[in-house]
């Protein structure tokens, strides 16, 4: 299955300048085969899948520009990821590529986390588990990158706090999921009490939508969401 998978991927991938005009059209097309591909390098590692998601997030980068959304480093991060809850083997040098390009681009990384939010969440969820590949990988990740990370983990622990009566319910399962991974981060931290407490009181939040029919935040929700 997976082997037809990959198949149709290369098919639907290939020329597709020659097949799309429109530009806004060729980004929603390139976003769906990332998703799939990135999921599907993450389970098989095959070199076909990989070079389908770089081919793609490079099309984003030169159309949108920069962004954790649209960085290759953040996909390969999160295929790495998969690979490792499938019990397969995590690809080193995406990891150390991708922590590489985080560094390089740490500046457009901060642009894009600095509104706060999701987009603050989601920073740290990539660092987070970028550092978890790491460690899984013998890598020791830069100065740099650890510190960035737990400049984040302080600021989404600031956030929460301060904008604690305005999260929409979306913005605590975001922060929730964030602060998970930061906390099975591997890296010795004197916030991880606070993140421990934090993560207590946006769960207590969770489970009081649930419980009254907050099933239908599910509806309409990004296809990757479950990763982010």
């Amino acid at each position: 299955m997976l082997k037809k998978i990959a198949n149709v991927l290369t098919k639907l991938s290939d020329n597709l300048e020659y097949k799309i005009s429109d530009r806004n059209e060729r980004i929603l097309v390139e976003q769906v085969l990332i998703e799939f591909a990135v999921i599907h390098y993450g389970l098989t590692g095959l070199e076909n899948s990989k070079n389908i998601l770089l081919r793609s997030c490079r099309y984003l980068e030169e159309n949108i520009g920069w962004s954790p959304p649209t960085a290759c480093s953040t996909y390969l991060i999160y295929s790495t990821y998969i690979s490792y809850i499938a019990g397969g083997k995590i690809n080193r040098n995406d990891v150390k590529a991708s922590l590489e390009e985080i560094k390089r681009e740490y500046i457009e990384f901060v642009n894009y986390t600095a509104w706060g939010g999701r987009n603050l969440a989601y920073g740290l969820e990539i660092l987070s588990l970028g550092l978890k590949s790491a460690s899984l990988s013998n890598i020791n990740p830069s100065a740099e990158i650890v510190a960035l990370w737990e400049v984040h983990l302080n600021h989404s622990l600031q956030y929460v706090k301060q904008m604690s009566g305005q999260l929409t319910t979306d913005e605590v399962e975001a922060f929730l999921s964030s602060l998970v991974s930061a906390l099975e981060t591997p890296y010795p931290t004197k916030l991880k009490t606070e993140a421990i407490n934090v993560s207590e009181e946006l769960a207590g939040k969770l489970l009081e939508n649930w419980m009254v029919g907050g099933r239908l935040i599910m509806q309409n929700r990004d296809s990757l969401s479950y990763l982010m």
